[in-house]
Formats: C-alpha cells, structure tokens, sequence
C-alpha cells in the first residue's frame, strides 16, 4: 500500500516538475526540490530513530513528493490564472510567452522522457529475472544500487544545476555561448567523474560489500567493474540533455533515450542468458554508448558540440593509472574495509599527481575546485598557493 502511494505521489510531483521547467520557473524548481528534499530527510531520520526501518525510507520519499507538489501546484495554478486573465483582456496569444502551446510543448515530452528513463532503468532487470530466475535478480539489484551512489552523487545534482544554468545561458548570450558552456562542463564533467568511475570500479568488491555483506561479493563485484566504467559515457550523455532540454528540444531526448532503451532490450536478450549477470551490465554499457551518440547526433543539429578532448584524453590516462595503482595495493592488503579511507586518499593522490605531471590543471580549475571546498576563505586562499606551488614544480 506504501509502494502504491510513492508510485502515485512521484507521479504527480514528475508532472509538476514537468510544469515548472515549461513555465522556465528554474529558480523555484531549485528551491522547492531543496525544500521537500530537507523534509524528506527531515522526517526519514525522525522515523528511522523510532524503530520503522525501511518503512521510514519510503515515508519520507513520499513526504518529499507531497511536499514538492504541493508548492510546485501552488505557483502553476497561480500563473495559469494569469493566462486565464489575459486571455480574457483578448490579449494577443503571440504576446503571451507562456501559451498552453509552449507550456505542454516542453512539459509533455519531459514526462515521456521520465518514462522511458524507468524504462532504461527496468528492462535489463526483467530480463535478468525472466532468464536467470529472481536469486540472479538479486544480484544484479545489489550492483545497480551500488551504481546508483554514484549516479546519485554526481549525475542527478548535475542534471539539477545544468539545466537552469544552460537555460539562462541561451537566454541571454544565445546558442552560441551555450556551446561554450557545453565544453566547459565536460572538462570539469572529466577531471572529476572519469576518476570516480576509476576509483568505484577498483574498489567494486568493497563497495558490494558495504551495501549487501560478503555473500554477494563473487558475483557482483565483476559487474559492478563494468558498470561503472560505463558510466563515463553516461555523464556525458547528462551534459547533452542538459543542453537539449534548455534549447527546448525535449522531444529529441525523450526519442534517444526511448531508441537506446529498445537497444539495451535487444542487447539483454541477446548476452543475459549466454553470460548471465555480466551479459546485463554489458548491455547497460551498449545503452549508454547509444544514447551518447543518438542525443550527440541530435544535439549536433541545433547547436555547436564540442567536447574538451584535452581534459578527457589526461583525465582517462590519469585515472588509468590511478586504477593500476589503486589495485595492486588494495590487492596486496586485501580488499580490508577499515583500509577504505586510506584506498580512496591514496587513489586521490595519486590522481592528482598524474594530472600535475600531465600538465592538465590550470590555475583557473584549482580555484573552482578549492572553492568547492567547505572551508573558510583564508584556507582557501592557503589551499590555492599549496596547489599552484604543486603544479608549478610539477611543470
């Protein structure tokens, strides 16, 4: 009953949200998804402290939806209110910017987009579950919610703040400086995610047993590998919706990842029962490889896409290194989990030297990292001397 009224709840706060990106009411999308999120977490962590468990979960992810809805309906009836005003005054529909046209011209495909997207993210399950039976399911749901930190991590709030930023970008300097934009992010998209992708996919028989215990460990830790380094694609992909969607041209994306999603489905059928769960992640890694290039094919037809190729090639090389590097230690101390934050520090470091020897960083990207940071300005500033001296000897 619980599941039911999530499902109902998430749908109605995906067509409100939908409401809000047609009316380009980005800044009151931000906040009202910062509210109910701080409300969900919020009641989940009150619930979870009286003993409800997992119930608490989903109770506050329906919080967060009811919240959600509730001030999202509240701002999209008071403008619909407007249009109805003015259509009343016998305005002119070209004088109105906001028309019931433009309005579920952008919001409608959205809302397909957000089902083919479940459908991305369902099919190669029902595969899995149709041909190797629901203890092989339960291992390939162990190394998805392994991938979904990542995702969770960076691509959802990326999407998040992409979208508003490109939009005003194009509304003010045009398509012109939306490429710009574009290349910009998937210079910081590749110094920051390509690592991580690295860093999850060497460290995939920790991260399996921190989210399902050492009985999955075997079998989940070579798909996670594999996802997760099938995710460099997918972030990219995140950047080209990004793009699409603040050019208006949502019905592109809802028909790539609609194309893609058909093409996982003939790829699960085909590898799934000849390599079982390694069979689906590598038709999870042929989907994104064809949605990549079906919205890079549709996006190259609106407006200029150019990756930076400078900051991918170093950061892939890097984060090769890092993944030998990373491996053959955590290999030598065996996988121990108390060892986890030395692994990661470790893997960083390493990282960074890579990118110093490379001559990747500049000084520009140093200060947007350090101030990234959630420390005080004067050890920013500290911050910014340290790495400038590193990259200066390291050049």
């Amino acid at each position: 009953m619980v599941t039911g009224f999530l499902s109902f709840t998430t749908v109605l706060g995906n067509v409100f949200d939908g409401f809000l990106r047609g009316l380009q009411r980005f800044g009151s999308l931000a906040l009202y998804r910062f509210l109910a999120q701080l409300s969900r977490v919020t009641v989940s962590i009150g619930l979870l402290l009286l003993g409800l468990g997992v119930l608490a979960i989903f109770l506050g992810w329906i919080v967060f939806y009811v919240a959600f809805t509730v001030l999202a309906s509240i701002l999209t009836f008071k403008l619909l209110h407007r249009r109805i005003i003015k259509l009343s005054g016998n305005s002119s529909p070209e004088e109105d910017p906001f028309s019931f046209k433009t309005l579920f011209g952008f919001s409608l495909p959205m809302m397909v987009y957000g089902f083919v997207t479940y459908l991305s993210d369902s099919v190669d399950r029902f595969v899995v579950l149709g041909f190797l039976g629901t203890e092989s399911l339960g291992v390939y749901t162990v190394v998805l919610t392994a991938v979904s930190s990542l995702t969770l991590a960076f691509a959802s709030p990326l999407l998040a703040t992409m979208i508003p930023g490109m939009s005003e970008s194009y509304g003010r300097f045009g398509a012109g400086n939306l490429s710009s934009m574009f290349k910009l992010s998937t210079r910081y998209a590749s110094l920051i995610f390509i690592p991580a992708c690295f860093g999850l996919a060497v460290l995939s028989p920790l991260a399996v047993r921190v989210v399902a215990g050492l009985k999955y460990i075997g079998e989940a830790s070579t798909p996670l590998s594999i996802i997760s380094l099938g995710l460099i694609l997918y972030i990219f992909s995140i950047l080209l919706i990004s793009t699409l969607t603040a050019l208006g041209k949502t019905l592109k994306v809802a028909l790539a990842v609609l194309l893609a999603s058909l093409a996982e489905l003939g790829f699960s059928l085909l590898l799934t029962p000849r390599f079982g769960v390694v069979g689906a992640s590598l038709s999870r890694i042929l989907m994104y490889a064809c949605m990549l290039s079906l919205l890079t094919v549709l996006a190259s037809k609106t407006v200029q896409i150019l990756f930076d190729k400078d900051a991918l090639k170093k950061s892939l090389t890097a984060s090769t290194i890092m993944f030998f590097a990373l491996f053959s230690f955590s290999s030598y101390t065996g996988y121990n989990l108390i060892l986890l934050p030395i692994y990661i520090i470790l893997g960083g470091t390493v990282y960074l030297i890579m990118l110093g020897l490379l001559k990747t960083l500049t000084i520009a990207d140093l200060k947007l990292l350090a101030k990234l940071l959630p420390i005080t300005i004067k050890t920013v500033n500290k911050l910014n001397k340290t790495l400038r001296r590193f990259l200066l000897y390291c050049c």
